[in-house]
């Protein structure tokens, strides 16, 4: 098992804390790489609001800086690429994320 530091952790958890940061993550997983325009369009078609340019570059960079992806030059355009392909957080089955209560507290 990898143990990783706190501090790095919490910025990964920040990073992917928002729905678009967690489908462009999906998107690289699948992909490995994409210009920034691509995900762009894609975002655009596969989320329930159209997104702007800047707004997904936004979110990159949010991902970049937690290490997450680089962000490179690549035949004059911004080229995505996942930096961290073997990430666990968002791999886990479904039913790992399903939480069951007791709401029967007795007092």
């Amino acid at each position: 098992m990898e143990v990783r530091e706190p501090n790095e952790i919490a910025e990964i958890c920040a990073a992917l804390s928002h729905p678009n940061r967690v489908f462009l993550y999906q998107i690289m997983k699948e992909e490995g790489g994409a210009f920034l325009a691509d995900l762009v369009s894609l975002a655009s078609e596969a989320l329930p609001k159209p997104v702007k340019y800047m707004t997904v570059k936004h979110h990159v960079h949010r991902l970049r800086d937690a290490g997450i992806v680089a962000l490179n030059k690549k035949q004059g355009q911004f080229f995505v690429e996942l930096e961290r392909p073997h990430l666990r957080l968002i791999d886990a089955p479904p039913e790992a994320f399903e939480v069951t209560a007791n709401l029967d507290v007795q007092r």
